[in-house]
């Protein structure tokens, strides 16, 4: 039998517009506004993550990433 959870699973993956790159390990941050709790975690090689929303409330996320590349910005956007 499948136990009820109080979360919502956000799968999303991170990527450059301007670049048109997969970013991995990238860090992903969510916070969530109705207690103020920052969940954070990292994008896989294939620039994907999931995290588990609390069922209820909004969240903030924001992602940041320092480039190896000279080429590339200090962070993409």
């Amino acid at each position: 039998m499948l136990e009820s959870s109080n979360c919502i699973n956000l799968d999303g993956v991170v990527s450059s517009d301007k670049y048109n790159l997969l970013i991995p390990n990238a860090l992903v941050k969510v916070v969530n506004e109705c207690d103020g709790k920052v969940e954070t975690t990292r994008t896989n090689i294939n620039g994907a993550f999931q995290v588990c929303l609390t069922m209820g409330c909004d969240f903030n996320v924001s992602v940041e990433k320092k480039a190896t590349s000279p080429d590339l910005p200090a962070y993409l956007p």
